[in-house]
């Protein structure tokens, strides 16, 4: 039996881990009530459990509010990380590391692939490139892992404010010059999870992207949801595309982020999702 701790358990992914535990892994969830990464202490009593290999699924991921929230963004998304680095690399543990596609999305166009070089546009994208690189500096057994765009039924996600909204909205406007992976949040978690199962075994180390398959703008994302919607006989708003512009305050968002997920399958045999075929499950409700 494998013994995966998973950290930040509380949030959408933490959960999503938890529904999708398969046979062979003990879980143990911790939440930021029950483990704060960012204390050092915590996390050493955390080894008490004898895991096998941590997740670490903490994370600040208020975009808008790290550009506020600075230090406390570095704290749980650089700080806390190092912490899980260093006492897995002291107890002889491997870390799996959640990222983010918006440690790219400078100018560039993508997809980008794990050679590429980052360029964070917002706070939230820098902390998190800080991150892997104490993650990097601190333990050789690890595997950083991007992905982007998590999408669920439930949970604070663009598709989930889709699945549900009718005529009475009139226009609905949505950007078509952002783009990135929309990616199920059960199949990641599924993902991540297979992973632990096999960190005994010898694995190339490193970075990975693991995201939907073909990269959308947040236009053919809304789209697709409405189309499938459509075929449903579901009355709908009409759907303008525009032009996104940089905000007054509050964060810039890469306009594209989007990954190359081919490594992964070459590499360590995971099989990147397919997002269209994910809405239709969550519109349909057989999917969280």
């Amino acid at each position: 039996m494998m013994r995966v701790l998973i950290t930040g358990s509380g949030g959408r992914l933490g959960q999503a881990l938890q529904r999708a535990r398969p046979s062979g892994i003990d879980l143990l969830a911790k939440d930021k009530a029950s483990l704060d990464i960012c204390d050092e202490a915590a996390v050493e009593r955390a080894f008490e459990t004898n895991p096998d290999v941590i997740i670490n699924a903490a994370a600040f991921a208020q975009v808008d509010q790290a550009e506020v929230a600075r230090d406390e963004a570095l704290a749980v998304n650089r700080d806390g990380p190092q912490i899980l680095a260093r006492r897995c690399a002291a107890h002889g543990i491997p870390l799996i590391h959640v990222s983010t596609d918006q440690v790219f999305g400078g100018h560039a166009v993508g997809p980008h692939d794990e050679e590429h070089p980052v360029a964070p546009v917002n706070h939230y994208g820098r902390s998190k490139v800080a991150g892997e690189e104490v993650v990097r500096a601190e333990l050789e057994r690890h595997l950083i892992v991007h992905t982007a765009w998590l999408m669920s039924r439930g949970g604070n996600n663009f598709v989930a404010s889709l699945v549900d909204v009718g005529p009475e909205q009139g226009l609905l406007r949505v950007v078509r010059d952002r783009r990135s992976n929309p990616t199920p949040v059960r199949a990641i978690a599924k993902a991540l999870l297979a992973l632990a199962l096999r960190v005994r075994d010898p694995l190339p180390w490193g970075t990975y992207h693991y995201a939907g398959v073909e990269p959308a703008s947040l236009y053919d994302l809304a789209r697709h949801v409405f189309d499938v919607r459509a075929q449903r006989g579901e009355a709908l708003p009409e759907l303008i595309a525009c032009d996104g512009h940089e905000p007054a305050d509050g964060a810039k968002r890469p306009r594209d982020s989007s990954l190359d997920c081919s490594k992964v399958e070459r590499e360590l045999g995971l099989k990147p999702p397919r997002w269209r075929e994910a809405v239709a499950r969550i519109i349909e409700g057989r999917t969280t």
